[in-house]
């Protein structure tokens, strides 16, 4: 969505909108997929949180004001927010291309060089989502891939910012999030810093990269023991070099000694991926622009013959 119809929608209020479906519902609220009954083609996500206590209330202004600031096109974006009834309904952006789980269940393991330059475009937008979080001051918390989503041009988006927090005074907050993507120091110390998302997002990539949780046990209590005691499984044969190093330094169990979200947006691997992606494109366009001058020339070279017949 633009950024006129962004100012748009920030004018409307809750009878100006159409309700498609329910996405999902929790203690949390719900989210529903809804559109503008003046433009049925925008397609938008309500999410409806309770607005009654001052908890609630405290959750939702806070989460509201975070939205507000990530202005990054790697997050999903905040629209616009209103009372209606005893809840606070927030719009935001809706990511039709689904998220990060349901493309783990569908992707093709064939190709490994497919799936890993389709895993570091997913890494460098994701990461480029949490430098823009960290440099606020603020730790996701849930970084997981139910939480990244994917819009219709498949760039990946970071959302879900529902238990973010703000660091302040302490370098470390309390932790929160789902258990089998909490890294060690929050199951041992109930405390999270912003390299507690970078360990999550290295679970993810081994995920990406393997189809694996690189923790996962026989039930979800020994995957949590496997997280706290750095259990980890050993990584395929395929995973080599600059690859596996940056694995296992975005897993370390010492917090300190994982790199930052800029640090490794900066890694000369990284770059590297991401040159040659930009690269292909190129590439691709510049053939589309060739075959369509060898058409156009032959084109012409035809009517030209007519014409003198």
């Amino acid at each position: 969505m633009g950024n006129n119809q962004s100012r748009t929608v920030k004018k409307h209020k809750y009878q100006d909108y159409q309700r498609i479906r329910e996405l999902s519902r929790g203690s949390f609220g719900r989210v529903l997929l809804v559109k503008l009954k003046k433009n049925p083609k925008v397609e938008l996500i309500m999410k409806r949180l309770p607005y009654l206590d001052q908890k609630d209330k405290r959750a939702a202004d806070e989460e509201i004001a975070m939205l507000k600031k990530l202005l990054t096109k790697y997050t999903v974006q905040f629209y616009s927010s209103f009372i209606y009834d005893d809840d606070i309904c927030i719009i935001m952006e809706y990511c039709e291309g689904g998220n990060l789980r349901e493309l783990l269940e569908r992707m093709e393991r064939s190709n490994f060089e497919k799936i890993q330059k389709q895993s570091f475009k997913i890494l460098f937008d994701v990461l480029s989502g949490l430098q823009s979080l960290h440099s606020l001051g603020i730790v996701h918390r849930d970084l997981k891939p139910e939480n990244i989503f994917f819009d219709k041009d498949g760039n990946s988006k970071l959302g879900d910012f529902g238990l973010s927090m703000k660091v302040f005074s302490k370098s470390y907050i309390k932790a929160a999030g789902t258990k089998d993507y909490s890294p060690p120091e929050s199951l041992r110390q109930n405390k999270m810093t912003f390299q507690s998302d970078i360990w999550s997002l290295g679970v993810i990539l081994v995920e990406l990269l393997t189809g694996k949780h690189p923790y996962e046990g026989q039930s979800p209590e020994e995957t949590i023991m496997n997280i706290r005691n750095g259990r980890m499984a050993q990584l395929p044969s395929e995973i080599q070099g600059e690859v596996r190093e940056m694995i296992e330094a975005m897993l370390n169990t010492d917090p300190t000694r994982r790199p930052s979200a800029e640090e490794l947006l900066d890694s000369d691997l990284l770059k590297k991926s991401i040159f040659v992606e930009k690269k292909s494109k190129k590439k691709k366009l510049n053939c589309c622009w060739i075959s369509f001058g060898v058409g156009l020339a032959a084109f012409v070279i035809l009517r030209m013959f007519l014409l003198v017949q």
